[in-house]
């Protein structure tokens, strides 16, 4: 047992809390690789919404939080005929129903056939418009119409690819969900990353890359199509389209890569030209890394240097980032010779120099590859200074576009979500040896770390040994040369390591395709946590409408904010009750049907009805990491039952140290 200490917050805050709950549709796609993503925080109420004349159905991302508990419910929410859908996030299908019977057109779907907690796309269309796979078989039957089912129809096994027929009349639709919450709650205060190994040179139709190599924080999957010869559309899904769109080619040839653009409204497409050595367009594998935003504080930023020519210019304010610090300026010192200042990110009291990547930006449908690698970066003063230099096709300095993304700490990635490791390989003929410290830094759980290695197997040919961070598990590397000779650095694989760890092995070409020994940076992300994460899960049921939610997790030295909704007006004052363990006792018997006790009442806090916020606050102790913590809402009611109390649904929070 430990001590919470806690307090009560008390503010004007219900409108937002309260809309918080809720999604409304705006524009959902109809087919799993474009269903609209859910954001927010916490519990998710309800999706509202409209079926539009010539539209098949709309889908959502949520996150299934309670197989038990979780309902999707149409009833009461739409006065036509309606049918509801549960997807896998691979557009396979998990539950349907069409009716509920009785003359009820509408219906309910449970968690029933959903194995576990997570992403699940629901989908509600028009009787009788139906999935179907690519060869025009329906995924389910169209009957028994009032039973929940599983697939059970000729393309049962298979993903959905269209819909049976559309609708001409328009339907309006609000569909009632319990034990789910919003699909990616976009935090201000974490940075949104996704990546992707392009495993297929020549895919012949859109294709998913393979899913241990490909991250997303929406839970969506990346996807990519071929364009063209050489050329390919990366699909990162519905995040910001303002971030750094980074590639790195991949394999053991010297072919290159070059971003041609990136962007979009609602979700992020970035496309990828990849060339042979000779700067013919050719067919090559790739990585992909993107990262948008984070904290005001985070020791990292980014900008896309847009403007080849011009002596000195801010970059696009669309396309740069640089915390609550200032501006990123570019100055240009000569042909191909970039220095861009990034304000108040000098390292010069710091014990880490951070990490450099650039990749060079070609525009859309380039002719030939350009090359950008960095040159060097130090402090200056108060500011960061990185200089970039660029190159032609035939590896002559040419002024070029190119993206630039620096970072200090160990990863850019919220440390709950992930670890990485970055280096510089400063010394490119050693047989083995290694990296300076200042530039070196890992946040992994597998080994030590900072004891990364570097070894020279040939010419242009390195292997690093990353001791502190897992081979798989949705990881990427990206590389990027370093100094002012015309040469750049490949992926060209990476696998287990020493000890459990990840051996990345990294190629130096001098441009023209001759294996060259030569520096470079190297940024190895993976989606295991960087310790224990928190985490902060509803379940349960709330009667008279009421609901909690949370809009942090318990973090070791951080405050687990739960935010009380829907508390009855007939409420005469609000109480959160905290304990931890889940007696999980109906109140029907002492006069509160439908209500339950989801904590064992160990503290008990009056709250604004109003305004019911709470705030609990957790010791800095690893001894507490892993302890469960049961929260719930409750009101003092004497109108609504016998007992005069009405609660709201369970919060179950478990302390971590990330």
């Amino acid at each position: 047992m430990f001590r919470l200490t806690c307090s009560i917050l008390v503010g004007s805050v219900l409108t937002a809390s309260l809309a918080a709950q809720n999604w409304t549709e705006a524009d959902a796609g109809q087919l799993w690789t474009d269903a609209q993503v859910t954001v927010g925080t916490g519990a998710l109420a309800t999706i509202a919404g409209s079926i539009d004349p010539g539209e098949d159905a709309d889908l959502f991302v949520v996150r299934v939080d309670d197989p038990a508990t979780f309902t999707c419910s149409s009833v009461g929410g739409a006065t036509w005929d309606s049918q509801l859908w549960i997807f896998d996030m691979q557009g396979r299908g998990i539950s349907f129903r069409d009716d509920q019977g009785g003359g009820v057109y509408q219906s309910t779907l449970t968690g029933q056939f959903v194995t576990a907690p997570g992403h699940v796309i629901i989908g509600v269309s028009r009787f009788d418009s139906d999935p179907l796979d690519d060869s025009a078989q329906e995924l389910w039957l169209d009957s028994p119409w009032g039973a929940e089912r599983a697939p059970d129809g000729p393309g049962a096994a298979n993903q959905f690819t269209q819909w049976s027929g559309t609708t001409n009349i328009a339907g309006a639709y609000t569909l009632t969900l319990t034990g789910a919450s919003f699909a990616y709650a976009a935090d201000p205060a974490d940075e949104a990353v996704a990546w992707a190994w392009s495993n297929v040179s020549s895919p012949s139709a859109e294709y998913l890359p393979s899913l241990n190599y490909q991250h997303t924080p929406t839970g969506e999957l990346v996807t990519i199509q071929r364009v063209g010869l050489g050329r390919y559309r990366v699909d990162l899904g519905q995040i910001p389209g303002t971030g750094a769109f980074h590639v790195t080619a991949f394999g053991t040839n010297s072919n290159t890569a070059v971003v041609e653009s990136w962007g979009g409204i609602g979700r992020t497409v970035g496309y990828v030209s990849t060339f042979d050595a000779s700067g013919n367009h050719v067919d090559s594998r790739f990585n992909v890394h993107y990262r948008q935003g984070g904290a005001d504080s985070d020791r990292a930023a980014y900008c896309w240097a847009n403007d080849a020519s011009a002596a000195s210019y801010t970059p696009n304010l669309n396309w740069q980032w640089n915390g609550n610090r200032g501006d990123i300026t570019i100055d240009r010192l000569g042909v191909g010779v970039y220095r861009v200042t990034i304000p108040g990110l000098s390292t010069a009291l710091s014990s880490e120099g951070g990490n450099v990547q650039v990749s060079p930006y070609a525009g859309g449908s380039p002719a030939s590859p350009v090359y950008a690698k960095v040159s060097t970066w130090s402090a200056s003063g108060a500011d960061m200074i990185v200089n970039v230099r660029t190159f032609d096709v035939s590896g002559a300095p040419s002024d070029e576009r190119f993206v630039m993304s620096y970072h200090q700490d160990a990863a850019p990635i919220p440390a709950h979500v992930g670890s990485g490791a970055h280096l510089w390989a400063s010394n490119s003929t050693a047989a083995s040896y290694t990296p300076s410290t200042f530039y070196s830094d890992s946040n992994g759980t597998v080994g030590p770390h900072g004891q990364e290695t570097i070894t020279r197997v040939a010419v242009g040919t390195y292997d690093v040994e990353l001791p502190d961070l897992a081979p798989s598990n949705a990881s990427i590397a990206m590389a990027t040369a370093h100094g002012s000779d015309a040469s750049y650095a490949t992926i060209q694989t990476w696998v287990s390591g020493t000890n459990g760890g990840t051996r990345v092995r990294v190629r130096t070409w001098s441009i023209g395709g001759a294996a060259v020994d030569a520096r470079f940076t190297l940024l190895y992300l993976t989606d295991d946590a960087a310790g224990t994460p928190a985490t902060s899960e509803p379940f349960g049921f709330g009667c008279a409408g009421m609901g909690l939610t949370a809009d942090s997790r318990p973090v070791l030295g951080d405050d687990w904010l739960l935010r009380g909704y829907d508390y009855p007006a007939q409420s005469l004052l609000g109480l959160m009750v905290l304990g931890t363990s889940n007696p999980d006792v109906p109140l029907v018997v002492v006069g509160a049907p439908g209500c339950y006790a989801y904590t064992d009442l160990i503290v008990i806090a009056l709250v604004p009805p109003g305004s019911p916020l709470y705030s609990v606050s957790v010791p800095v102790s690893p001894s507490v990491v892993g302890a469960s913590l049961y929260a719930q809402g409750a009101a003092l009611a004497p109108a609504l039952n016998a007992l005069g109390i009405v609660s709201s649904n369970g919060m179950h929070g478990v302390v971590g140290d990330v």
